[in-house]
């Protein structure tokens, strides 16, 4: 199952293709990172040989065929990574490697599919037979490898890609206007839309989500998550009296989300509150949170946090938190 079995040749280095930002172009160049700047938690993501990947590939089809022997025989992180990441062999010639070129290897994924390395920009400009560059696009400041990474022709069977290289910009996807209603004190629900005009603004209660979305027949049988936990992956904390309002006027008992904030995330602060003005992505988490608790009120809801870390999105840091850790901390995982 090795895959690295020829000597690793600094001199003899094959091209990582895909991985250039198409952005990172010269005329929109700010000039070099500077060398001491520390890049954090990046990723290399390594990949199976076509043989294991197709077995894997086979058996996430028979996780969810109920006439497999495998039908919802779910594996933890480190059941996968035994059955199908990559060989002990290949993920130290692969740190051996990180650590020759001066960068710090923080931790191997239990997947055995990602390890998290680190390294100031000149080191990992380097490494990758490339350089570190700032760019200005559409106004934003963005950094990238000024050319395309390079590896030793000897991992060339064996890493995927580097994540972490470019910078990532996600924006929340909605946008919303902020609507306030204060709970009664009797909890009785308040008129359910509000016209400027021909223009109205309707709120949607969880029965009307329900019977949108076609959950009645669950909802009847008993289906509201109880035993279940619902990670939620987001970039920003919520404000508890806001889903504590939306429950207690849609007649919920009171839940708020228990925050996570991943061992190597960002904390991103405490949210905005009464009379503050909410970033895009803490208007979205509480959309998330407020329909996940009210569509299954008998789960438990982890809001997964983290903000950006210099050009790493806080996304990913918190999914991968999900997705890897052993044991699982939650059965679903949502990103608006």
């Amino acid at each position: 199952t090795d895959l690295v079995i020829a000597r690793v040749d600094p001199a003899n280095q094959v091209v990582l293709r895909g991985q250039r930002a198409p952005w990172a172009l010269p005329q929109n160049s700010q000039g070099l990172v500077p060398g001491d700047t520390m890049l954090e938690h990046l990723t290399l993501v390594l990949k199976r040989s076509p043989q294991r990947q197709k077995a894997f590939e086979q058996f996430l089809q028979q996780l969810q065929d109920p006439a497999s022997r495998n039908y919802h025989r779910w594996l933890t992180p480190i059941q996968v990574g035994q059955k199908f990441g990559a060989s002990p062999h290949d993920i130290d010639a692969i740190s051996e490697w990180f650590r020759a070129q001066g960068l710090r290897v923080n931790s191997i994924s239990n997947s055995r599919m990602m390890i998290d390395f680190s390294g100031n920009a000149s080191l990992v400009g380097a490494a990758f037979g490339t350089e570190m560059h700032y760019y200005v696009v559409n106004g934003e400041r963005r950094m990238a490898t000024a050319g395309d990474p390079q590896i030793p022709a000897a991992f060339a069977g064996i890493i995927h890609s580097v994540s972490g290289l470019n910078t990532v910009n996600d924006h929340p996807y909605h946008g919303a206007e902020q609507a306030e209603v204060p709970a009664p004190n009797g909890g009785e629900l308040p008129a359910l839309s509000i016209c400027n005009g021909s223009t109205c603004t309707y709120f949607v209660t969880p029965v009307d989500f329900v019977t949108i979305y076609d959950l009645s027949d669950a909802w009847n049988l008993g289906l509201i998550g109880d035993g279940q936990t619902i990670a939620i992956i987001g970039r920003a904390k919520v404000y508890d009296p806001d889903i504590e309002n939306f429950q207690t006027l849609t007649g919920f008992g009171r839940q708020d989300p228990t925050v996570i904030v991943p061992p190597n995330g960002l904390d991103p602060g405490a949210p905005a509150g009464t009379g503050g003005k909410a970033s895009g992505d803490q208007v979205e988490a509480p959309l998330d949170v407020m329909r996940s608790a009210t569509v299954a009120p008998g789960a438990t809801i982890d809001l997964v946090v983290s903000a950006d870390d210099n050009g790493v999105s806080g996304l990913r840091i918190a999914a991968q938190y999900v997705v890897d850790t052993d044991p699982v901390p939650a059965q679903i995982m949502n990103i608006s």
